[in-house]
């Protein structure tokens, strides 16, 4: 499944050119302001998530290999049977759901960093002969990040405990 997230988040930013960020510069060059463009976000997290439900339908249906012991479910079986392979039909069924978050850390003397993660969550039920599998899997992608830099102070006198 991370593979399928990492795919579809590749594809979608790939094609996605617009800014996300834009910074708002001073006259005297400084940095006034950091603003994120919510909508710009939210079309890319939108567009993530639909890329991710159509890489999960296009495995609509594959066959695996399961062996025959698997099949009863009872330790007493296990491993007495030859190694006999019954070719089933799997059939995947899910969906992405994705969340956008912002953060803003120190990170230094008068500088912070701001990131904005993309949260992806995907659940799949994959449906055997006789019985379902629930896979689920979480993942963040960092989608933009900036570090603020601002004027170092002449002495620095350290945090307080």
């Amino acid at each position: 499944m991370t593979r399928v997230i990492n795919e579809a988040v590749s594809e979608a930013m790939s094609n996605y050119d617009e800014k996300l960020i834009n910074i708002t510069y001073g006259s005297s060059g400084k940095i006034l302001s950091v603003e994120t463009d919510s909508v710009k976000i939210n079309l890319l997290r939108a567009l993530v998530t639909e890329k991710i439900n159509e890489k999960i339908k296009s495995y609509s249906e594959y066959t695996v290999t399961i062996s025959f012991s698997n099949i009863m479910d009872d330790e007493i079986v296990f491993g007495r049977f030859p190694s006999w392979r019954i070719p089933a039909s799997v059939e995947p069924n899910g969906s992405a759901e994705t969340t956008v978050k912002s953060s803003l850390t120190s990170a230094g003397i008068n500088q912070s960093l701001h990131k904005i993660t993309l949260s992806v969550k995907v659940r799949i039920t994959a449906m055997l002969l006789i019985s379902t599998v629930d896979v689920e899997t979480d993942t963040d992608i960092c989608i933009a990040e900036t570090v603020i830099i601002g004027e170092v102070p002449s002495v620095f006198l350290g945090k307080e405990s």
